[in-house]
């Protein structure tokens, strides 16, 4: 950097810093914001509608193609 680019940087480092507190004061409350939110539990569907895992049919890969396509 040459002269010119330091002294046209310098009138705004005090907006530079207002900036950057503002921006981390920001970040902080969004993630403030996000840890208070409720977790949703997670739902079986399967079990919520009285299935059981011999309701679903049985996949079985071949064992001479080993899922590879000709």
């Amino acid at each position: 950097m040459n002269d010119r680019w330091v002294k046209a940087l310098l009138p705004g480092r005090g907006d530079l810093l207002l900036l950057a507190r503002v921006g981390s004061w920001l970040l902080e409350c969004a993630l403030l914001a996000l840890a208070r939110c409720p977790m949703k539990e997670s739902v079986d569907q399967a079990q919520k509608a009285g299935l059981a895992t011999a309701d679903f049919p049985q996949i079985i890969a071949g064992e001479t193609d080993h899922g590879r396509q000709r």
